[in-house]
């Protein structure tokens, strides 16, 4: 059996910057959404879900961890990265120029397609 990657699901209170971010800078195309705010989803066709967490939530929730999200990209890495930072993001440390984090935290690797 081989597996791939389905879907990887970020929690924000900015949910209008998460999916302006990735359709602007990714071009991604989005599949469904459901719900009002301050409890939006949005699923994009590429496998980013975008789950919004209200500003006043008093605890954010233990469960939601993640180490990286990998995109393949059809355009330079590097170059695509740098948009990323242009956009509101920034470098991750340590990691190489195809990298860089969203502003909740959660790191992004970005692959050649």
């Amino acid at each position: 059996m081989k597996a791939r990657i389905h879907h990887a699901a970020l929690l924000t209170a900015d949910f209008e910057w998460y999916v302006y971010f990735f359709r602007e800078v990714f071009h991604m195309t989005v599949a469904r959404t459901a719900g009002e705010a301050p409890n939006r989803q949005l699923w994009f066709a590429e496998g980013i879900q975008i789950n919004e967490l209200a500003r006043d939530a008093e605890v954010f929730p233990e469960n939601c961890a993640c180490d990286h999200i990998s995109l393949g990209v059809d355009l330079d890495p590097v170059a695509a990265a740098k948009l990323a930072i242009q956009y509101g993001c920034r470098k991750a440390e340590g990691k190489g120029d195809h990298w860089f984090v969203l502003p909740n935290g959660v790191m992004m690797e970005l692959k050649p397609f």
